[in-house]
């Protein structure tokens, strides 16, 4: 995962909406009908906020399914050589399992053959 460009959406999304909620108030603040001009910069100044949130939050959702999380490298589970048909168990959690299993159904670990 690009953690630059999804932090870099987290950002804008943050500060966009930062940004149009105090124009928001600024704007609720004055009279439209005495300061008519100054009304009309802090509702355009709002939107500028909510476009740059939008745009950080499509960055960051963009970012986030196209690059999908890769496992942590595990150590495998070992497994015991034993009779056929007997189960075995996972040195790791435990769990039991076939001695043709390739992986611990329980934690997903690879199982080693000593």
């Amino acid at each position: 995962m690009k953690a630059d460009a999804l932090a870099l959406g987290v950002i804008m999304l943050v500060g966009g909406l930062g940004l149009a909620l105090w124009a928001e108030e600024q704007a609720d603040s004055v009279t439209r009908i005495v300061y008519p001009e100054e009304y009309d910069n802090y509702k355009s100044l709002a939107l500028i906020g909510y476009l740059v949130g939008a745009l950080g939050a499509g960055i960051a959702v963009y970012e986030f399914a196209s690059n999908p999380a890769k496992p942590s490298p595990r150590s495998p589970a070992i497994l015991t050589s034993t009779p056929t048909g007997q189960k075995t168990f996972c040195s790791y959690c435990g769990a039991g399992f076939r001695p043709i299993d390739v992986r611990c159904p329980a934690c997903g670990r690879k199982v080693l053959r000593e």
